[in-house]
């Protein structure tokens, strides 16, 4: 997906359908930003890192040009409201190596959106945990409650 921002005007992007946005600061004029999807291959790499019992939940690449290396962003993405903080991380791949990044600011909102500030753009990854069967079945069937409440 590729979209062009003029960052005076418009700071703020919903890309992918709205699960995934951008929020530039500055006024740097106009930025064309690219977003895909993550290659396998680069997410096998990832994998292999992640710590037994956490999962990875999505990953993109973004290219930008037009914007001041350094400028601040800050990127969001719906992860769903049934995590913290403490049950996520966040993988920035630099063209090379996944490295677990920490980044200056990191918020989660009540509606399951975590937002973070980045300075450069290349790969970044969501991981979290894996729900445990029992927390899986009991989300099943409290869905299934729901599903016959409804008829």
């Amino acid at each position: 997906m590729q979209a062009e921002i003029d960052t005076p005007a418009i700071q703020r992007a919903s890309v992918a359908g709205g699960d995934l946005g951008i929020a530039m600061q500055g006024d740097s004029g106009s930025v064309t930003l690219t977003v895909t999807a993550t290659s396998e291959s680069v997410l096998t790499t990832l994998g292999n890192l992640v710590p037994v019992g956490r999962s990875v939940m999505d990953s993109w690449d973004f290219t930008v040009d037009g914007i001041l290396p350094g400028s601040d962003t800050m990127l969001s993405c719906r992860v769903g409201e049934h995590f913290s903080i403490e049950d996520l991380n966040i993988w920035h791949f630099d063209g090379t190596d996944w490295v677990e990044f920490n980044p200056s600011y990191i918020s989660l909102s009540d509606d399951g959106y975590l937002s973070f500030a980045v300075s450069g753009f290349s790969s970044y990854a969501v991981t979290g945990l894996i729900p445990e069967p029992g927390s899986l079945g009991l989300l099943l069937l409290c869905a299934g409650f729901g599903w016959r409440r409804r008829r």
